[in-house]
This record gives structure tokens, C-alpha cells and sequence, in this order.
């Protein structure tokens, strides 16, 4: 699988998901921080990716083009640690959701 990881969510989010065997983007590692939402959702596109993020507006750039999935991390504030630790438990259920054709995942 391959993500692409907001700005609203660390770094070591993309690391991890590198770590657990699946291709990884942080919008760093294409300079697109502090730029509009539709050019991540565009970047995503031509990658093929998921976007995982903690922002609304990807659900409902979703409702008008679900060409992209979207894991949107719906959880409030997390300590770093405790969200990495979260996600490494829900990829699994993540990755199952999206093989079978869910386009929009929220995590609450």
C-alpha cells in the first residue's frame, strides 16, 4: 500500500508505515508543507496513494472525487508516541478496509 501523510500528522507516521513494508510519503518529502489541499490530493492522484491525515477538508475533497482514498485520523490530540503506537495496532484493520474497496476510513 502506499500513503501519503499530512502535515497535521508526524514524520515518523510515514517512517513507520515504511517500517511496517509499505511505501511511505510525508508532504515534506515532496516540499508541499504549508501548501493547499488540493495540491496534496493532487500529488496523491498521481501516486496511486492514500492520503492519511487529521483534516476535514480531504473528506470532503473525497465527496467530490473519490479517486483518492482517504484515512482521515479523527482522534483530537495525541502525544506522538501514543499515536504511532495506535496506528501500528489499526493498520492492519486500515489495510483490510481499503483492500476491499473503502475509499474513506475514519479513525475516531
Amino acid at each position: 500500500m502506499r500513503f501519503v501523510v499530512d502535515a497535521n500528522l508526524p514524520v515518523p507516521l510515514a517512517r513507520l508505515l515504511i517500517q511496517l513494508g509499505h511505501e511511505a510519503y510525508h508532504i515534506h518529502d515532496f516540499g508541499l508543507a504549508g501548501t493547499k489541499d488540493a495540491l496534496i490530493w493532487q500529488k496523491a492522484k498521481e501516486l496511486r496513494g492514500v492520503i492519511v491525515s487529521k483534516d476535514s477538508d480531504f473528506v470532503l475533497l473525497h465527496q467530490r472525487d473519490q479517486s483518492v482514498s482517504v484515512v482521515f485520523y479523527n482522534r483530537g490530540n495525541i502525544k506522538k508516541k501514543a499515536l504511532l503506537a495506535h496506528f501500528e495496532i489499526i493498520l492492519p484493520e486500515i489495510i483490510t478496509a481499503l483492500d476491499s474497496g473503502e475509499t474513506l476510513i475514519e479513525i475516531t
